[in-house]
Formats: C-alpha cells, sequence, structure tokens
C-alpha cells in the first residue's frame, strides 16, 4: 500500500507545473505580478487537496476501526 502512495508523491510536481504555469497564462495578466505571487500558492493548496482526494477516492485504504481489528502476529 506504501507504495502506491510514494508513487502519488511523483504526481505532485505535476500539480505545482500546472499551478504556475495557469497563473502565468491566466490571472497574473489581470491582475498583475505580486498579487498572482499571493493568490498562488491558495490555488497550490486547492489543487494539491483535489489531488490528494482524487488518489484517495482511487486507493481506498482500510478504516481506522479495521486497521485496530487486524490480528497482530
Amino acid at each position: 500500500m506504501i507504495k502506491k502512495y510514494i508513487i502519488a508523491w511523483f504526481g505532485l510536481p505535476f500539480v505545482g507545473i500546472f499551478n504556475g504555469t495557469t497563473r502565468n497564462l491566466t490571472y497574473q495578466k489581470i491582475v498583475g505580478e505580486q498579487p498572482a505571487h499571493r493568490i498562488s500558492p491558495l490555488s497550490a493548496i486547492v489543487l494539491i487537496a483535489l489531488y490528494v482526494w482524487l488518489i484517495s477516492r482511487r486507493w481506498k485504504s482500510r478504516s481506522a476501526g479495521a486497521l485496530e481489528h487486524k490480528e497482530q502476529p
């Protein structure tokens, strides 16, 4: 299971590149460079949260209750 999540980490640079490209091609032209650099972390948080949500829906992990009841060796 941990291998899947390590692999998922490699998608995060693409999220960052997408965020920066979107900033440069869209709202930076409207609001200017400094405000765009202030907005960009907020859009990055939203994009990362969306990415993590999509990954977690695709690769469902066991619930905490199911993990607690798992027999120990």
